[in-house]
């Protein structure tokens, strides 16, 4: 662990559990089944344009690192003027067009909390106020239940 900075706990996020913590300029979360998969597709998408926090790789007792990106939740923020709705719209957009020219690896693994209708394209699957971060970036944060879905139900 970095000895240089102390562990903020983060609040929010309904499957947390309150172990997403904030170690200086980073943001430190369980490992998963997941997590390599969901590392991929968010990388590709970075590749891609789209703005996500950066993957760090793991720290010293096995959680996931990612950059922390300085802001304000969405959900803080309401009700959103109409062009900044239109700016979101334009994210979720660039987002669903990276992903569609993504193409898992075999063997990725998925784990979403509802499974989605069907699978056009691996989606973030909670697109939502409570992880829409404003600041100087706009940004998705949360990427953990990227899964295969469909634009619409993303």
């Amino acid at each position: 662990m970095d000895m240089t900075h102390e562990e903020e706990r983060l609040s929010g996020g309904n499957a947390s559990g309150g172990s997403v913590v904030r170690i200086g300029e980073t943001v430190r979360k369980p490992w998963t089944a997941s997590t390599a998969s969901v590392i991929a597709f968010v990388e590709a998408l970075r590749s891609a344009g789209v703005d996500a926090p950066a993957p760090m790789g793991r720290d010293d007792v096995g959680r996931q690192v990612q950059e922390f990106v300085p802001g304000t939740l969405a959900i803080e923020s309401y009700p959103l003027p109409r062009a900044d709705l239109h700016r979101v719209g334009a994210m979720v957009r660039t987002i669903h067009d990276a992903s569609a020219m993504y193409t898992p690896p075999a063997g990725a693994v998925w784990e979403t909390a509802i499974p989605a209708p069907s699978h056009e394209l691996i989606c973030h699957n909670d697109l939502a106020p409570w992880n829409l971060l404003i600041g100087e970036r706009w940004l998705f944060i949360d990427w953990d239940a990227a899964a295969p879905s469909t634009r619409a139900w993303d």
